[in-house]
C-alpha cells in the first residue's frame, strides 16, 4: 500500500507488489505450529525442522530431514522440489490451519480428516493448483469462501461435518466438481435446482 497526508492534494503512486517472503517450507512450518504440531501422532521431519534449538545435535537433526519432501504426509513433485500433496488425516491435528498453506502453489492433494482443526477458506484463491480437498470429521461449519476456487476444485468430501443450510449452496458454485461427499453432515430441506450447474459431477452423495 501506499499512503498520503490527509489534505495533502497528492495523488497515490502505484508500488511494486512485494515478492513473496515465505518458503514452502517456512509455510509448513508455521502450519505445524498453528496446528499443534507437537502433540501430532506422526511428526517425522516437521518437529526438527521446526525446532529453534541451536546446538549441534539440532542442526544435524535437521540437516537429516532438511528437504521437506522427507517430511510424514509430504508428497513432492518427482522431478523437483515442491510440495503436491499433503495427507495428515488422523493424525491429532488442532488448532487453526493458517491461509498461508493455500500459497503452496503446487499443492493438488490436500487431506486433513479426521482432525480437529479450525479451518477457513480464506485464501484457497491462491491455490490454483489444488484440485482434492479432504476435510471429513473435521468439526467445519460453514463453507464460506470456498466459491474461489470455483475454476479448479474437482473431489470435495466434506462427510461428518456439522455444516449450516446455507453453506450447502456456496458448493454449487463449484463447476468444475466431479466428486462431492457430504455424508453425515446434518443439513436439512431440499438441493437447490442450481445443483444441475455442476455438469461435471459424476459422484454425488449425501446420505443420512
Amino acid at each position: 500500500t501506499h499512503c498520503v497526508a490527509s489534505g495533502s492534494g497528492s495523488v497515490p503512486v502505484p508500488q511494486p507488489t512485494a515478492p513473496a517472503t515465505m518458503t514452502e517450507t517456512d509455510i509448513l512450518i508455521k502450519f505445524y505450529k498453528a496446528s499443534g504440531g507437537p502433540a501430532c501422532t506422526k511428526r517425522y521431519g516437521w518437529a526438527d525442522a521446526a525446532s529453534e534449538e541451536d546446538t549441534t545435535r539440532g542442526r544435524a537433526r535437521r540437516a537429516q530431514v532438511s528437504s521437506f519432501c522427507g517430511w510424514f504426509g509430504i508428497t513432492c513433485a518427482p522431478s523437483e522440489e515442491t510440495v503436491i500433496g499433503i495427507n495428515l488425516s488422523s493424525n491429532n491435528l488442532v488448532g487453526k490451519v493458517p491461509k498461508e498453506l493455500f500459497e503452496l502453489r503446487n499443492l493438488r492433494t490436500l487431506v486433513l480428516a479426521k482432525n480437529t482443526i479450525d479451518f477457513s477458506f480464506d485464501g484457497i484463491g491462491n491455490a490454483r493448483s489444488l484440485t482434492e480437498l479432504d476435510l471429513r470429521d473435521t468439526a467445519l461449519y460453514s463453507t464460506d469462501g470456498i466459491s474461489a476456487a470455483a475454476g479448479w476444485l474437482k473431489n470435495l468430501y466434506l462427510d461428518s461435518n456439522p455444516l449450516t443450510d446455507n453453506s450447502i449452496e456456496e458448493l454449487l458454485d463449484l463447476t468444475e466438481l466431479e466428486d462431492l461427499s457430504l455424508d453425515d453432515c446434518e443439513v436439512t430441506g431440499s438441493m437447490s435446482d442450481n445443483i444441475g450447474l455442476l455438469t461435471k459431477l459424476v459422484s454425488f452423495s449425501a446420505s443420512n
